[in-house]
């Protein structure tokens, strides 16, 4: 028997394999820096995000433009949708441009109150009754348009919404 030194008495194991416990194991400390990795990332990225990107602010006349130009490549079989998201859309934008309530009122209040606002240029209305004009009975009586109605009043409501933003940025 090998005494070691010191006379202290070692005891010989008699397995070849020694037990290595979990914690101690390579495949636990690499998923533990992985995971403390992947949270260092995500706080990062949450700081990033919250101080250091400005969030894009859109300005009335882009949010219509962008919708309706998705109405223009949306499906032209229900017209009654498609004049009623038209004229939702054009009614949004001339309240976020001219700050006069126009979402809560039908297409008929909706061209009076533009006769009557002193906000609200006269070339805009004209525009404006050329898109209402005849939307009501589409929409409600269920009237029959053609497909090149249709697209005429995207591109009118294009250039409402163009002529509109181009009057309120000239000073």
């Amino acid at each position: 028997m090998n005494v070691p030194e010191g006379n202290q008495l070692e005891l010989l194991d008699i397995y070849d394999v020694w037990y290595n416990p979990w914690w101690r194991q390579t495949w636990f400390k690499s998923t533990c820096a992985l995971i403390v990795i992947l949270i260092v990332a995500a706080l990062s990225y949450y700081v990033y995000k919250r101080f250091f990107v400005k969030p894009v602010i859109k300005q009335a006349w882009q949010k219509a433009l962008e919708e309706i130009n998705s109405l223009s490549h949306s499906d032209f079989d229900d017209q009654n949708k498609f004049y009623s998201a038209l004229t939702s859309v054009l009614k949004r934008f001339m309240q976020e441009e001219y700050q006069v309530s126009f979402v809560d009122k039908t297409d008929t209040e909706f061209i009076q109150s533009l006769e009557t606002s002193s906000l609200v240029p006269e070339a805009i209305t004209q525009k404006c009754k050329l898109i209402f004009d005849g939307v009501t009975l589409i929409k409600f009586a269920h009237q029959k348009t053609v497909h090149e109605h249709m697209l005429s009043s995207i591109k009118l409501a294009q250039d409402l919404v163009k002529e509109a933003a181009e009057l309120n940025r000239t000073p």
